[in-house]
């Protein structure tokens, strides 16, 4: 069955257009972490950071970050791709970079790097949209109108589009959104800090291989980020998932469901040996140690 066959006509069962300061302002918290860890004066921080953050936030809107994994929840990917700079500059916070160079250099470009650092995280899934998933816009009486093109700038660009919905591309390509961020990042990050990445060459070297998904040469830039992504993704599929709204809901559930139900199954009927030799799990202390295959 078509997920688009799961789609209503009801109001309820759309997602509609907000604009990127109404859509951030949950995370507020996160945000003001950010911008003390920029440590920039007020108006470089508008410019650079909160204009880069609204504008991601209209970009992306009420998107979740995948289907059936982490943060596949309404607004997960925003929500992911906050998470994912505020822990790249938390750990950026603890290291001199550039690496290997002298204090002074340290010093002269503190700035550079730690935008460099999370525009990075920033853009790290970026692409998942065309990539991952189909997205039509409605207008005001929820009319279908077309889908939208993220090569086209927000989906608020569409004077005619107030609602939207989504569908996930079946036969994805694992990893293609890691090459696809580029294309369409400028319509995320300002004119001016692009400019400013390239000011340094060597930085810009790592991030714009850390932005096409050149994994192998992005340099600690790189580690820093993808670091950053597994604490997100660790932290989200630990704790409890809220379904999609029906407009985005998946027939797929989480990963992290399918073997909590296929563990408990296993459990009530005997079917899974714990605490003996050759067993498949081992319960020490309230926790539940699993061997399995790879």
């Amino acid at each position: 069955m078509s997920l688009f066959s799961l789609f209503k006509t009801t109001s309820s069962q759309h997602l509609t257009l907000r604009k990127g300061k109404a859509l951030l302002r949950p995370h507020k918290q996160s945000i003001a972490e950010i911008r003390a860890i920029a440590g920039l004066p007020r108006n470089y921080w508008n410019a650079l950071y909160l204009n880069t953050l609204t504008r991601l936030a209209e970009y992306v809107q009420e998107l979740p970050a995948s289907e059936a994994h982490h943060h596949s929840t309404a607004g997960g990917l925003l929500s992911h791709s906050i998470e994912v700079a505020l822990n790249a500059l938390r750990i950026r916070r603890g290291k001199l970079l550039p690496p290997n160079t002298d204090a002074e250099t340290v010093t002269r470009l503190k700035d550079v790097w730690t935008y460099a650092v999370f525009t990075g995280a920033i853009g790290h899934d970026l692409g998942k949209p065309i990539t991952d998933m189909q997205i039509e816009l409605l207008d005001k009486k929820r009319q279908p109108i077309g889908d939208w093109s993220p090569f086209k700038g927000p989906m608020t660009s569409n004077e005619r589009a107030r609602h939207y919905q989504l569908r996930f591309r079946r036969k994805r390509i694992h990893g293609a959104h890691e090459r696809a961020s580029a294309l369409y990042i400028h319509h995320i990050l300002p004119t001016v800090g692009i400019e400013w990445l390239a000011s340094e060459l060597e930085l810009f070297h790592y991030w714009t291989n850390l932005i096409t998904g050149h994994d192998e040469d992005t340099g600690i830039l790189g580690s820093i980020v993808h670091e950053a992504d597994k604490r997100s993704v660790a932290a989200n599929l630990a704790g409890d998932q809220v379904q999609l709204p029906a407009a985005a809901q998946s027939t797929r559930k989480p990963l992290h469901q399918r073997i909590l139900v296929s563990l408990r199954h296993q459990i009530d009927e005997g079917h899974l040996p714990l605490n003996r030799d050759g067993a498949a799990g081992w319960v020490c202390d309230g926790k539940l140690w699993m061997v399995v295959k790879r």
